[in-house]
């Protein structure tokens, strides 16, 4: 789902940060995912289905965004992947 997301966004020519994209096997997902990820960012999409709440990673990520929020540094997009509102915690 959020191959696509990314492959389009940057089409339309948007910088896009993706740890996927980013990541190699033994980097310090700590550095380079949360420090030059997620708390350099100013837009977050975020796609959320019933994996989320399971990814140690996701809400790390999450939490992140949401700090950020709350301190309005931060314009979130959130994207609901094959969740009904009451599956959302």
């Amino acid at each position: 789902m959020v191959e696509p997301l990314v492959y389009h966004l940057k089409n339309y020519g948007i910088k896009t940060w993706y740890d996927r994209d980013k990541l190699l096997m033994g980097d310090n997902r700590e550095e380079i995912n949360l420090e030059k990820g997620v708390w350099k960012c100013n837009y977050a999409l975020v796609v959320i289905s019933k994996f989320t709440v399971d990814s140690v990673c996701a809400m790390e990520e999450l939490s992140i965004i949401e700090s950020k929020y709350r301190q309005g540094k931060i314009i979130v997009f959130p994207v609901v992947y094959e969740l009904s509102p009451n599956d959302i915690p």
